[in-house]
C-alpha cells in the first residue's frame, strides 16, 4: 500500500514538513524532497508499507487538514 500526499494549498510548505516528521520520522532532506514533489508535481508517496501503517501515517497527515489517500501500490 502506498500513503499519497496531495497539494492542497491550504498549508505552509513548513507545516507539511512539520507534520511530515510526526507522521513518518524521515530525515529532514526526506522531508524536505516529499514536500517539494508535493508542491510541484500535487502529489507524493510518503509510505510505502502495510496497509494499517499507511492508515496510520495518513491520519497523522489529516489530522491538520491535509489531504491524503491511501491506495495498493
Amino acid at each position: 500500500m502506498d500513503a499519497v500526499l496531495h497539494n492542497c494549498d491550504c498549508h505552509t510548505f513548513e507545516q507539511v514538513v512539520k507534520q511530515l516528521q510526526k507522521a513518518i520520522g524521515c530525515s529532514e532532506a526526506k522531508r524536505l524532497g516529499a514536500g517539494l514533489q508535493v508542491h510541484n508535481t500535487g502529489r507524493a508517496v510518503v509510505k510505502v508499507g502495510a496497509e494499517t501503517e499507511c492508515v496510520r501515517v495518513g491520519n497523522i497527515l489529516a489530522s491538520i487538514g491535509l489531504v491524503v489517500t491511501v491506495v495498493q501500490s
